[in-house]
């Protein structure tokens, strides 16, 4: 059975406040299950969510220096 992680667990794991995380879970933007009263998150399905804002690194150009 897959590991399931808590509210504060997610914070620490994403560096997001934990209100964050319950105004993302109203608005339904992140994925998470409620069981007996607690929110739980699935570690495969954030770290699909986290991946979903992955941005490419754009390359610096290079810098000559005349000489």
């Amino acid at each position: 059975m897959e590991r399931f992680v808590s509210i504060s667990e997610v914070s620490k794991f994403l560096d997001v406040k934990e209100s964050t995380l319950y105004v993302w879970r109203y608005k339904g933007m992140i994925p998470c299950y409620k069981v007996g009263g607690r929110v739980l998150f699935r570690l495969s399905e954030l770290n699909k969510f986290a991946e979903s804002f992955k941005q490419p690194v754009l390359a610096k150009p290079a810098v000559r220096i005349a000489g």
